[in-house]
C-alpha cells in the first residue's frame, strides 16, 4: 500500500484503469478506498461511475470489498461529529464550513481504513496458519508425512498428529501414540512438538516423540532438542544424538542413553526394549495390535528386555508368564489381561 505521505494525492482520483487483477485482500480493500473516495468527489463524473461499475463487476471479491469499505466509513463518520471540521470550528469568511476542510477530513477517514485494514491483515498473516494437515491412524497402522517445507512426519500405530505451520515457527501437536520427526533445518521458523505435559524444540533433527496417558519420551537421532516440562515445576534440558529421557507430572527424567536400533525400531516391524517398564511395553505392543491388552497396575513396572516381532505378539504375549513374575489370561480372541503373580 502506498505510504501514509502523499495521502490526499492518493485518494483524490480513482484507481487508475485496469487495476482490478489486484490477489490480495489489503491490496483489493486498498482500490475499494479509492473509488469510494471518487464517488464522493465533488467533481466525480458519469465516466468514472461507469469505470467504478466495470471493476466492481470484474470480481465478486470487489464487491464485497467494497461492500466492507462502505460499512466501515458509515462505522467512522460518527467520528467527524467530534473530531471533524466542525469541531475544530473551521468556517470559511461566511460561516459555513469549506470543500476543501470537508474533503480533508474526508482523506483522513479514507488513510485510516486503509491503514487499519493493512495492520489487520499483517496481524492475522502471522497468527493464522499458511499450511496444516492432520494424520490419524489406526492400530498397526504406518503413515509417513511429508511436509511443506520438505520435513517429514512419520506415525506409528493409534496416533494422532496435527500440524500447523506460521510465518515465524511450526508447531506439531502429537495428541496420542508416536512418532518419528525429521525437521528440515529452518532458522527462522523453529520446529516445535507440543504432546500435552512437554514440548520439544528443534531446528533440524531427527527424533521420536512417545505421548503416553502419564508421561512423554523423548529420543534424539540426529541433532539437538530442547525440552521443556509445560506447565508445573516448569524444567528444561537439551538433548543430543543418542540421548533420551522421560517427561512426568514430577518434571523431566535423568538423561539416558539411547540406541539407534532402539529408536523408530517400529519403523521396520519391530520392537526392542531394554529394561523397559510392562506398562511401556504394553503401550508399545498395543499400537500394532488391534486387540485390547489390560494391565494390572501392580504389574506396570516389571521390567523386560526383549525383541518383539509384529508377526509374532500373540507368541510374546503367551510367554510373559515364563519369564516374568505375571499371569496371563487369553480369555477371547484378540483380548488379555495381564496381572501380577499371586493376585486373583
Amino acid at each position: 500500500m502506498d505510504c501514509v505521505e502523499g495521502v490526499r494525492g492518493f485518494f483524490m482520483n480513482p484507481p487508475e484503469k485496469g487495476r482490478t487483477g489486484s490477489t490480495s485482500s489489503p491490496d483489493v480493500y486498498d482500490e475499494a478506498v479509492r473509488w469510494l473516495m471518487a464517488l464522493k468527489r465533488p467533481s466525480e463524473s458519469l465516466h468514472d461511475r461507469h469505470a467504478f461499475e466495470r471493476w466492481l463487476a470484474a470480481d465478486p471479491e470487489h464487491a464485497r470489498a467494497y461492500a466492507r469499505c462502505r460499512a466501515d466509513w458509515e462505522g467512522m463518520e460518527p467520528l467527524a461529529v467530534v473530531y471533524g471540521p466542525q469541531a475544530d470550528g473551521e468556517r470559511t469568511a461566511t460561516g459555513s464550513f469549506s470543500r476543501s476542510t470537508g474533503w480533508k477530513w474526508m482523506t483522513a477517514m479514507a488513510a485510516m481504513l486503509a491503514a487499519l485494514v493493512t495492520i489487520g491483515w499483517f496481524t492475522a498473516s502471522w497468527f493464522l496458519p499458511t499450511f496444516e494437515v492432520t494424520a490419524q491412524t489406526q492400530a498397526a497402522e504406518r503413515k509417513t508425512m511429508q511436509l511443506a517445507d520438505g520435513s517429514n512426519i512419520e506415525l506409528n500405530g493409534r496416533s494422532h498428529v496435527r500440524v500447523k505451520y506460521f510465518r515465524g515457527r511450526r508447531v506439531a501437536h502429537l495428541e496420542q501414540g508416536e512418532a518419528i520427526f525429521d525437521v528440515t533445518p529452518d532458522s527462522s521458523r523453529p520446529f516445535t512438538v507440543e504432546a500435552g505435559i512437554g514440548r520439544v524444540r528443534v531446528i533440524g533433527t531427527s527424533f521420536q516423540v512417545t505421548r503416553e496417558a502419564d508421561h512423554l519420551a523423548v529420543a534424539v537421532l540426529r541433532g539437538r532438542v530442547q525440552v521443556d516440562r509445560v506447565g508445573t515445576p516448569k524444567t528444561t534440558v537439551v538433548l543430543s544424538a543418542g540421548q533420551g529421557t522421560d517427561v512426568t507430572a514430577a518434571g523431566i527424567d535423568e538423561v539416558k542413553e539411547v540406541t539407534a536400533a532402539a529408536v523408530g525400531s517400529w519403523t521396520r516391524k519391530v520392537l526392542v526394549f531394554d529394561h523397559a517398564p510392562l506398562r511401556d511395553v504394553v503401550s508399545a505392543i498395543q499400537r500394532q495390535y488391534a486387540g485390547t491388552i489390560q494391565l494390572d497396575a501392580e504389574a506396570a513396572e516389571i521390567p523386560l528386555t526383549a525383541v518383539v516381532q509384529f508377526a509374532d505378539i500373540d507368541t510374546t504375549l503367551t510367554a510373559l508368564s515364563s519369564s516374568l513374575p505375571v499371569q496371563v489370561d487369553h480369555p477371547a480372541p484378540a483380548r488379555w489381561y495381564i496381572r501380577r503373580n499371586g493376585k486373583s
